[in-house]
């Protein structure tokens, strides 16, 4: 039979308001503005983000236009699930590639070359 996960009400808070506090600042929301949309006081809102109050009277309404003032998706914000942003994607960053040292050493030196004769040519034509 499949174990199904328990979380305490504690944890369910700490999730909510961290995730509240995080998408709050990104878009450089107050808690006022927060509580104004939620149609309670920043008092609570600052309960909810610092984990001692539950936002259990919060009904699903209030909770999608806290959502939809903070750009992030309802779900991400209220259960954790999925991306916080709609239509997020992540980025996977390219294997290193081994450089080759001599190569990039005699790109180097073709550029200082090609810098000197710049230089060259530009005092030729400071001295006419």
């Amino acid at each position: 039979m499949a174990e199904i996960a328990r979380f305490s009400q504690t944890e369910l808070m700490s999730s909510f308001g961290s995730r509240l506090r995080e998408a709050r600042k990104e878009v450089r929301a107050s808690q006022q503005e927060v509580a104004t949309v939620a149609g309670v006081t920043r008092q609570t809102v600052a309960g909810w983000e610092l984990s001692s109050v539950a936002p259990d009277s919060l009904s699903e309404t209030k909770k999608r236009a806290i959502a939809d003032m903070l750009k992030v998706n309802y779900e991400w914000l209220s259960a954790n699930v999925g991306p916080m942003r709609q239509g997020a994607v992540t980025v996977i960053a390219p294997a290193q590639t081994p450089v080759d040292d001599s190569r990039l050493k005699d790109e180097i030196r073709a550029i200082a070359r090609d810098l000197r004769k710049i230089q060259r040519r530009l005092e030729d034509l400071g001295e006419q």
